[in-house]
């Protein structure tokens, strides 16, 4: 890819050059090279706006996976978050990515849901803290999650 974009480079430069020289010497300009700089000229801007066209879909997709991971944090733990994600727009959605797109405070709220669903069951802070480890969860403000650290998200 780096040749393909060094020729790409050089080829523009040319174009560039062989643009001012056509100003200067329009007399020895042939019909061929008329048309070779105006295609490329062409080729070029069609490419740039193929890239600006696949940035604002980009941009757009992010945002609706943003606004839809705020809307389902609300209802689903996490892990299924993620996984509606993944299989709504057809890529991978971490912890990490998830964070980021819903923010730490929605996080900490899902949490907080889910250590309350979690300890309706049963199951302990020190076992909530080993499952959250296991799936590599991420902690708050720590590395890992403790028996101290779930519970001060139901305090």
């Amino acid at each position: 890819m780096a040749d393909q974009g060094g020729f790409l480079a050089a080829a523009d430069e040319a174009v560039v050059h062989l643009q001012r020289v056509m100003g200067l010497y329009p007399h020895l300009v042939t019909p061929h090279l008329k048309n070779a700089v105006s295609n490329w000229a062409s080729m070029r801007l069609a490419k740039e706006e193929m890239e600006a066209a696949a940035l604002a879909m980009k941009a757009a997709q992010e945002e609706a996976l943003k606004k839809l991971a705020n809307e389902l944090i609300e209802k689903y733990q996490v892990e299924d978050v993620m996984q509606m994600l993944a299989e709504k727009f057809s890529l991978e959605v971490d912890y990490d990515r998830l964070i980021g797109l819903i923010g730490a405070d929605r996080y900490a709220q899902a949490l907080k849901r889910e250590v309350v669903e979690l300890e309706i069951n049963s199951i302990s802070p020190e076992q909530m803290a080993d499952l959250w480890n296991s799936l590599g969860k991420p902690a708050l403000g720590d590395e890992r999650w403790t028996t101290e650290a779930v519970a001060a998200l139901t305090e």
